[in-house]
């Protein structure tokens, strides 16, 4: 008898799925920034999300707090890659390619802005994040009264 994990998964990658629930036990198949989420969540999975989907610095800021706000105690927030300007600019895929001039110019920013707020989240009490090959894991530590 093989043993699972018990934990719900809640993907928030910018695509739009055919059948979300092949990716995920729930996916936010809409515009992450600015959708009305109530629920709080064990395991957020962001792949193939940050940053290589954003676009203004400031959307960086706004994502990470949401999805660390979304996040039950002992939550993960799982976020994969984490990869430099440079890199998004060789490795960038015909899709990704459709960046405006603008667009270009703020990839770095972007960029600097994802791994400022890491950083400040791997230095506070809140949260434990872990680096692995190109990614991520934040973990919500529980809140004590």
């Amino acid at each position: 008898m093989q043993k699972g994990i018990d934990t719900d998964i809640t993907n928030v990658d910018p695509i739009k799925y055919p059948d979300p629930r092949k990716t995920a036990d729930e996916t936010i198949n809409e515009d992450f920034l600015t959708a009305k989420i109530d629920d709080k969540f064990n395991e957020i999975w962001a792949f193939h999300s940050l940053p290589l989907y954003l676009v203004e610095p400031d959307d960086v800021s706004a994502f990470y707090s949401k999805a660390l706000e979304l996040l039950a105690d002992n939550g993960v927030l799982r976020i994969y890659p984490i990869c430099s300007a440079e890199e998004d600019i060789n490795t960038m895929s015909d899709t990704q390619c459709s960046l405006s001039i603008r667009e270009w110019l703020l990839k770095p920013l972007v960029h600097k802005e994802s791994l400022e707020r890491l950083q400040y989240i791997k230095s506070n009490q809140q949260h434990h994040a872990t680096y692995y090959l190109g990614g991520v894991t934040i973990q919500k530590k529980p809140q004590t009264t």
